[in-house]
């Protein structure tokens, strides 16, 4: 192909581009807010369901058991309840640091600088977040990850 024509050829293409983003281009109502669904009619709840946690589920005993997927479901999707706090409470007892800035817990494997400000080093990670994974074509995330030189600033550390 000649230059020329090989500019036109992108340029035909750009306009095609042009053509398809114009025909998916968000419209006013793409940014109204959609109300959570709520049914009309609810269905009566029955006098023997639970309503809420059996007591013997909310002691510090029985999150020593749980695995960690378990802790951090927890301390993640029921946040603001007493079972939040108990698995920070047993995170911490298995040497995570909740770093409060990027709401992630972090377990230290090597400190290679410790001072009063941070302590980098390698770190694993907990990925609460779904992403896209290009390489397996796939939402990914709610894994664990290593994290190589990163300097853990201890003023984000949860003491508490």
């Amino acid at each position: 192909k000649t230059p020329a024509a090989a500019a036109r050829g992108r340029e035909s293409m750009d306009f095609a581009l042009l053509g398809l983003s114009h025909k998916h281009m968000p419209t006013a109502h793409d940014s109204e807010y959609i109300a959570p669904y709520t049914p009309r009619q609810a269905a009566p709840i029955p006098r023997d369901f639970p309503t809420s946690l059996h007591t013997s589920v909310q002691s510090p005993g029985v999150f020593e058991r749980m695995n960690m997927d378990t802790l951090f479901f927890i301390f993640y999707h029921q946040q603001g309840t007493y079972a939040q706090y108990l698995a920070s409470q047993e995170l911490k007892r298995k040497n995570w640091w909740f770093h409060k800035k990027y709401s992630t817990w972090f377990l230290q494997q090597e400190a290679k600088v410790v001072n009063a400000d941070f302590e980098q080093g390698t770190y694993i990670y907990f990925d609460y977040r779904s992403s896209w994974d290009p390489r397996s074509k796939r939402e990914s995330g709610w894994c664990q990850r290593i994290k190589e030189d990163f300097p853990f600033e201890l003023a984000y550390k949860e003491t508490g």
